[in-house]
């Protein structure tokens, strides 16, 4: 799996975080009409991000800055509160 995936976030910006690919990975899945592939990418990204996510909140308690499992519950209630009991 090769995965680029440009998270921007500025909260002097109207709309503070901008989530993107580069326009290449946007021109492939564009010309791909295939809903298997598009799911694939979606699933993929998902996972970059996880990974990606999982490696900040490591080496944040690794440093002594934040502990692990403060900023996983913090994500964790981040998505619950807004994908799984969105109201």
């Amino acid at each position: 799996m090769k995965c680029k995936i440009l998270i921007d976030f500025d909260t002097e910006r109207e709309d503070p975080t901008i989530v993107g690919k580069s326009q290449e990975d946007i021109d492939n899945i564009n010309n791909i009409n295939d809903v298997e592939f598009s799911k694939k990418t979606a699933l993929d990204d998902i996972t970059a991000i996880c990974n990606a996510l999982s490696f900040v909140i490591q080496s944040a308690n690794d440093s002594g800055y934040v502990d692990s499992k403060v900023s996983a519950k913090m994500c964790v209630n981040y998505l619950n509160d807004n994908f799984l009991e969105k109201k």
